[in-house]
């Protein structure tokens, strides 16, 4: 998790350093490239903040790569559901201000340091798990989804560790699925 997550926050300096231009590809609504695809899913009806609707779309470039995700856990006996995708920059403000995000990182940090973490310890954690820049935030890019997976005969959550949203060590990064 440690070596993840500071291997992570280079690549985010790193990115940083780069000027960065919007070529100009299209959006697309997920649930409609869903539903022609004929794939079942699941999307999260809850808001962000309390008051702002999810936005349900992705790049264009990156549709057919989700569609075939979401197709090849069908086969597998379960459900995608994207609890998150496209973000306006006032939906990721809200999340990155949200006292129950800035907890989870807190408490993932005390864990990491053993006690009371210093300030650039969570400042590292929380640009990393928040995205909280706006030049490389892959929900405010159109090039991200968050996602859970549900088993499609009981429409029970499968584990990955801790169950959406957890912000730890429990829940990796990285999956064979992607």
């Amino acid at each position: 998790w440690i070596s993840y997550m500071e291997e992570m926050n280079g690549l985010v300096e790193r990115c940083l350093a780069h000027p960065v231009e919007e070529n100009g590809e299209p959006m697309r609504p997920i649930p409609d490239a869903f539903a022609a695809a004929g794939v079942e899913t699941m999307f999260s009806d809850s808001l962000i903040d309390n008051r702002l609707e999810r936005i349900y779309f992705i790049r264009e470039n990156l549709m057919d790569q989700l569609v075939a995700i979401a197709r090849d856990m069908n086969e597998r006996g379960w459900n995608m559901k994207i609890e998150d995708g496209y973000r306006t920059c006032e939906m990721q403000t809200a999340l990155v201000k949200s006292s129950t995000t800035f907890d989870r990182i807190v408490r993932t940090c005390v864990w990491e340091h053993g006690g009371p973490p210093p300030v650039e310890l969570v400042f590292r954690r929380a640009r990393v798990m928040i995205a909280n820049y706006g030049k490389i935030g892959t929900h405010t890019q159109g090039a991200a989804v968050d996602v859970s997976v549900f088993r499609r005969e009981d429409h029970t959550e499968v584990s990955r560790g801790k169950f959406y949203l957890e912000m730890s060590e429990y829940t990796p990064m990285r999956s064979p699925f992607i």
